[in-house]
Formats: structure tokens, C-alpha cells, sequence
């Protein structure tokens, strides 16, 4: 039973390492060495991950998505591994979709847009800026500044993913149905149209029923209003683990997109930010009818 402490399992024990017998043995410096028949890290030197296993490069494979992958000569962490350029931070980027600029499109809207907007964004603000008010001021303003710009680009991302936000009979707001037969894991849900593998390696709380993709119609729940909230946190967990521009290029381009971002990944996360700094322009629009879309050419399947 969950919670008995008859029945827990005992607590695993953490992987130790030896020490490399000198820094020769970690010609990228980053801590982790290899010698004959075993990893080692270097004397002196702050890891990551303590004294678990490194972290795996983009190019590591996770072929059981049990976080734990093989390098040539060693394991390493896939939980711990983020790709190079992820952009960890949420970065404005101003361009054509400044206001009066062709980057950008601006609708009205009768529906709830307005309504689920709001709730976007004072969703996404709240769990970013967690934890600010118990920071020293200079830590709490980053924090929150971090805060609004996630939250302008969740809005953002919604606009660009549904033309409005009607919720139909089934009480669901609009979501890409065209992949809800697909096993492989691009089955979009919630109305960001997040695919089930980006949840899934990214998952944090509840993760169980994200860890098979065949199960499809377990994971519609997310498509309802009233489960908006978790598809922000959904959303959340994914700029956590993959960084924002990241977790932009997994969303464009799925695990290949993020593991090797090309023209089209990184020609779609600016236009995503560059609608967020639209919103931080014109702070009406983070919450009204309106809706600002980004020109994004339509992906064509690789």
C-alpha cells in the first residue's frame, strides 16, 4: 500500500565513483573522467550530480526512457542532460512582431478567449515566481521577471496553436484530434498542443500515465477546461527540464528537434518570443480577446 512503511522499498543506493588517477583522464573538463573499465571523477573538481552517474550528452540513447542511457565507455543520467543552445532562461526577442510590424497578426475575438488567457497567465506567473517572496530582493526580481516572461510566452504559444478558445459540448478547449491515434508519442493534447513524449521526459508529479503511448485516451483528460491549469504546469515542467528555447525546438521539432535544433526549430522559437514581447508591449493583450499570432510557415514532415 502506498504510503506503508511496511511495504516501502529500501531507499537506493547512490553509484560511487574512484577517482581518476589524473585530469588527463577528463579532456572536456567537466568533472567526469574515464579509464580502463570504469568512470571516475576528477580529485578537486565539482560535479554534477555528486557522486552519481554524469550526465549523458544529446546524443545518448534512452532506448526504455528509464533516464539512464550509455555513452561509448560509459552511463550517464539522461534526466540530467540538456542539449547545447537549450536557452535555460526565458529571453524577449524583439522583432517583427513589434507592434505595427508584419511578424505579426492581430484577431478579436468574441469567444472566452479572454477568459482562458487570463488563467494562462497568472497560472504560469505563479508557479515560475514560487518561492520569490522569501529571496533576497535581487534573487525575488529575477525570479519574477522570469515569471512574466514565461507566462507571456504561454500565452503566446496558445494563441499560435488555436484561433479561439470555445470550449465545445465535451467541455474541451480546442487541441490538434488529427494525431489522437498515433502510438510513437506525437499525440497532441491540451491547447498548447504538447505531444505526449515532450510530457513525458519532462514529467516531474503524476508521471505514471504518461510512460505509454498506446494508452491514448487516458491522456485526453488534458484537453478539458477545467485540466488547464495541469497543462500549464505540463508546459512548466518542460522549460524546466529542457530550458525555454529548448523546450521550444522539442515542441516544433520533437526529441530530434531538441537534441539537434535546425534552421526551421530555431526560426520558430524566436517567432514564439517575439509574440511575447509583443504582450509585454501592449501588457492589455496578455489578457483581452484579442489574439496575436505569429507568421510561422506551416512544418512540413521531415
Amino acid at each position: 500500500m502506498v504510503g506503508d512503511l511496511d511495504d516501502a522499498s529500501p531507499p537506493a543506493t547512490a553509484v560511487a565513483f574512484p577517482a581518476c588517477s589524473g585530469a588527463a583522464a577528463d579532456p572536456d573538463g567537466d568533472g567526469w573522467g574515464w579509464e580502463p573499465a570504469h568512470s571516475c571523477v576528477v580529485a578537486g573538481v565539482e560535479v554534477p550530480g555528486g557522486d552519481g552517474a554524469p550526465a549523458c550528452s544529446p546524443s545518448a540513447t534512452d532506448p526504455d526512457g528509464d533516464g539512464w542511457g550509455w555513452e561509448p565507455a560509459r552511463s550517464c543520467r539522461v534526466d540530467a542532460g540538456t542539449p547545447p543552445s537549450s536557452g535555460a532562461g526565458c529571453a524577449y526577442v524583439d522583432g517583427a512582431c513589434a507592434i505595427g510590424g508584419a511578424g505579426c497578426a492581430v484577431f478579436t475575438d468574441d469567444g472566452q478567449r479572454a477568459e482562458v488567457k487570463r488563467e494562462i497567465w497568472q497560472a504560469m506567473y505563479a508557479v515560475t515566481a514560487a518561492g520569490a517572496d522569501g529571496m533576497p530582493a535581487a534573487a525575488a526580481a529575477v525570479r519574477r521577471a522570469e515569471a512574466t516572461c514565461r507566462a507571456d510566452l504561454a500565452v503566446a504559444m496558445a494563441m499560435q496553436e488555436s484561433h479561439g478558445f470555445t470550449i465545445d459540448a465535451a467541455g474541451q478547449l480546442p487541441y490538434d484530434a488529427t494525431k489522437d491515434g498515433n502510438t510513437d508519442g506525437s499525440q497532441n493534447v491540451c491547447v498548447f498542443n504538447l505531444n505526449i513524449d515532450f510530457i513525458r521526459r519532462s514529467c516531474r508529479t503524476d508521471c505514471d500515465r504518461f510512460q505509454d503511448f498506446a494508452n491514448r485516451d487516458e491522456k485526453r483528460y488534458l484537453n478539458r477546461r477545467a485540466s488547464l491549469g495541469e497543462c500549464v504546469r505540463r508546459l512548466a515542467e518542460g522549460f524546466d527540464r529542457f530550458g525555454v528555447a529548448g523546450a521550444l525546438y522539442f515542441h516544433r521539432g520533437g526529441a530530434s528537434g531538441w537534441a539537434s535544433p535546425g534552421a526551421d526549430e530555431r526560426a520558430f522559437a524566436a517567432a514564439q518570443l517575439e509574440a511575447a514581447d509583443h504582450l509585454r508591449d501592449v501588457p492589455d493583450r496578455r489578457t483581452n480577446g484579442d489574439r496575436v499570432a505569429a507568421s510561422i510557415v506551416h512544418r512540413k514532415p521531415r
